[in-house]
C-alpha cells in the first residue's frame, strides 16, 4: 500500500494541486498572502474571521510543509 496522502488516481500535476490546496481556508490565505505578502499573525486572523487559532497554526504549517509560502 502506497504511502502517500494522495490516491493513487491523484498522481497528476492537478490532483496533486488539489491536494495541495484542498481545505476551508488554503486558498484564502494564499490569497491574502498573495496580495500582501507580509502579514503578521494577528492580521490574517482578523482578516480570515471566524478561523479559531489552532486551525489557522495547523494550516499555515501544512502550506510552509508544502513549500506553499514561506515563514
Amino acid at each position: 500500500m502506497s504511502t502517500s496522502k494522495f490516491k493513487d488516481n491523484d498522481r497528476t500535476s492537478f490532483g496533486y494541486t488539489l491536494g495541495l490546496i484542498s481545505g476551508k481556508w488554503k486558498l484564502l490565505i494564499i490569497f491574502y498572502l498573495h496580495h500582501q505578502p507580509t502579514l503578521r499573525y494577528g492580521e490574517l486572523h482578523r482578516l480570515l474571521g471566524h478561523i479559531t487559532h489552532k486551525t489557522l497554526s495547523q494550516t499555515l504549517k501544512e502550506l510552509e510543509v508544502d513549500g506553499l509560502i514561506s515563514s
